[in-house]
C-alpha cells in the first residue's frame, strides 16, 4: 500500500467515524417524519427546530461513542482491506454489519413486551446508517484511487 492510499483509507474511517452519528440522526428525523406523515400531522416549526439538536446531538454522541466507534470502523476497515473487496457494496454490507451490532446491543432493553418494537425500530435506522457510512468510505478509501498491482 502506497503512503497516499493509507492516507485514504485513514481519513475514509475518521470521516465515517464523524459523521455515523450524524446520519443516524437524521434518519431517525426521517423516521419521526414519516410517523407524522402517515398520522396525519407534521408539524414544520417542530422539525425546524429539530436541526440544531441533531447537530448537538451528533457532538453528545461523538464525546460519548467516538473511540468505540473508531475502533469498530477501523476494524471493518481493515476486514475489507485484508479480504481485498473494492466494491461498494462489500463496504456498505460491511457498514450495515457495524450498524447491526447496534441493533444487537439495543435488544439489551430490560422490557420484554417492547423489545421487538424496538429491535425493529433500531434496525430500520441503525442497518441503513450503516450502509451509507460503508459507501461513504468507499468513496473515500477505495474509488478513484489506482488497484495495486497483483503479485
Amino acid at each position: 500500500m502506497t503512503a497516499s492510499a493509507g492516507l485514504r483509507h485513514i481519513i475514509g474511517v475518521l470521516v465515517v467515524t464523524a459523521t455515523a452519528p450524524l446520519v443516524t440522526m437524521f434518519l431517525i428525523a426521517a423516521v419521526g417524519l414519516c410517523r407524522g406523515l402517515l398520522n396525519g400531522h407534521v408539524d414544520l416549526a417542530y422539525l425546524l427546530r429539530l436541526i440544531p439538536g441533531l447537530l448537538i446531538g451528533n457532538y453528545i454522541i461523538l464525546k460519548i461513542l467516538g473511540p468505540p466507534l473508531l475502533v469498530g470502523s477501523t476494524l471493518v476497515a481493515g476486514i475489507i482491506y485484508a479480504t481485498g473487496l473494492r466494491t461498494w457494496y462489500a463496504s456498505s454490507i460491511g457498514g450495515a454489519c457495524f450498524g447491526g451490532c447496534f441493533v444487537l446491543l439495543s435488544m439489551r432493553i430490560p422490557s420484554e413486551e417492547h423489545r421487538l418494537i424496538f429491535a425493529v425500530e433500531s434496525a430500520s435506522i441503525f442497518l441503513p446508517a450503516g450502509a451509507i457510512c460503508g459507501w461513504i468510505y468507499w468513496r473515500i478509501a477505495v474509488a478513484g484511487s489506482k488497484p495495486e498491482p497483483v503479485p
